[in-house]
């Protein structure tokens, strides 16, 4: 039986990080994507953001009634 060198044709080996990025890489990391274009992480964060200061807000008017 012959062996097909593949060097002949030009095609190299990859590597799994190589194969998971030609393949379009983490399936989480498109959905975040995804998400990011259609403006629901920026929403997510704003949403985030203003409960933390409300919290702190609420925190610290609690510690001047003591």
């Amino acid at each position: 039986m012959k062996t097909l060198n593949l060097d002949n044709y030009c095609v190299q080996e990859m590597s799994a990080v190589e194969m998971r990025e030609a393949e379009g890489g983490n399936p989480y990391r498109t959905v975040i994507k995804f998400l990011e274009y259609l403006g629901v992480v920026a929403l997510a964060e704003a949403f985030v953001e203003g409960f933390t200061e409300g919290a702190k807000e609420g925190y610290n008017d609690q510690q001047k009634k003591k």
